[in-house]
This record gives C-alpha cells, sequence and structure tokens, in this order.
C-alpha cells in the first residue's frame, strides 16, 4: 500500500491498475482463538462447590486476593462457561489464551 502511495503522489497511477478485478467469494478469515487451547484467569473470589468439567485438571494457586487458574485444553466457549460456574454473580474476569 505505501508503494500504492508513493507511485501515486509521483503521478505514476496505481500500482495495482494492471491486476485483473478478485473474483470469486471472499473467504471468511480464521479466528487464532478458535480451537482448544489453554486459557488463564485471575479470579478474586471463587464460588465453593466442584469444579466445572473443563477445569477438574486444571492448575490453580491461591493467593491473598483470589486464585489464579490455568485451564487444561478447551476452546473459548467452554473456557467462558467454566469460569463463569466458579464466579459469584456480577464478577468478570478476563480470560488470556496461553501460548505453550
Amino acid at each position: 500500500i505505501l508503494g500504492d502511495l508513493v507511485a501515486v503522489a509521483r503521478g505514476l497511477g496505481s500500482t495495482w491498475a494492471g491486476l485483473p478485478a478478485s473474483t470469486g467469494p471472499a473467504v471468511a478469515a480464521a479466528d487464532p482463538l478458535d480451537g482448544p487451547r489453554h486459557w488463564y484467569a485471575f479470579l478474586p473470589a471463587v464460588r465453593p462447590g466442584p469444579l466445572p468439567a473443563a477445569l477438574d485438571e486444571a492448575a490453580a494457586v491461591a493467593f491473598e486476593d483470589g486464585t489464579a487458574i490455568r485451564s487444561e485444553l478447551v476452546t473459548l466457549a467452554e473456557a467462558r462457561t467454566a469460569f463463569c460456574a466458579l464466579l459469584p454473580d456480577g464478577v468478570d474476569v478476563t480470560l488470556y489464551p496461553v501460548d505453550d
């Protein structure tokens, strides 16, 4: 794109002018967070009770201010559901993808 802007600024015309028009339908972009992966969240409070299936093999470390949890390999939707089941009503946390 920068090369095209420089060419137009010099009065040479677009570098895209000689290319044929695109054909066919647009291809949907892949979501980089789609698919199973580990997820990390810091939960300020955890509801007591059994862990959801998506977190039954999770790694957790308790601190004074909350609990850090790294999930097993799950999709984003499964991680959201599992972490929400642990949280008291009205508490939101950010889920971070873990790149191993």
